[in-house]
């Protein structure tokens, strides 16, 4: 059983596949808030303490290892949605829409040209996600496949593959 796909899909339709396939826990979310809420807190408190107590040379240390310590912290907050503008740049900046051709079949999906195909097994995906006519598969490697109702040539083929990738995409728990 093979079902073919072909299709093309944009900016917008990629940052939603991406985030069908994000498995961030609540906890991590609440622990990515704390660390923003103390990095603005340690910056405030030393600027509130150098404009009211004012700031000679032997504060200056202190200073500087509190900004450090935001900045580290205020990194652990954004280096999600850094890597994510950065990709996002190297793929969509040189064209705004990116095709998906291919097929899925039981051995895995073969996305690419008919000459130079490449083949993911089915075992190379760690998560899955569907929301309305989007589902989206991410590999191991990070790699994030969308695919779109309009990709397949009808409703049958959508549902197979939906089906095929349920069945085959193991997700850790």
């Amino acid at each position: 059983m093979e079902v073919t796909f072909n299709g093309t899909y944009d900016k917008e339709m990629f940052i939603e596949a991406m985030r069908l396939t994000e498995r961030q826990t609540v906890l991590g979310k609440v622990f990515r808030y704390l660390a923003l809420g103390l990095a603005i807190l340690v910056i405030g408190g030393s600027l509130y303490a150098w404009f009211t107590e004012g700031m000679d040379s032997a504060d200056l240390p202190r200073l500087a290892r509190n900004i450090i310590t935001a900045l580290i912290i205020g990194y652990y907050y954004f280096s999600n949605i850094l890597s994510r503008r950065s990709l996002l740049a190297k793929l969509f900046d040189s064209t705004p829409k990116r095709t998906m051709q291919g097929n899925a079949s039981v051995a895995g999906i073969a996305i690419g040209p008919d000459a130079g195909k490449t083949l993911f097994k089915w075992e190379q995906f760690t998560s899955k996600g569907e929301r309305g006519n989007i589902y989206a598969l991410l590999t191991t490697d990070g790699s994030v496949a969308v695919f779109h109702k309009d990709f397949f040539t009808d409703e049958t083929d959508w549902q197979r593959f939906k089906q095929m990738a349920n069945q085959r995409v193991i997700e850790p728990k």
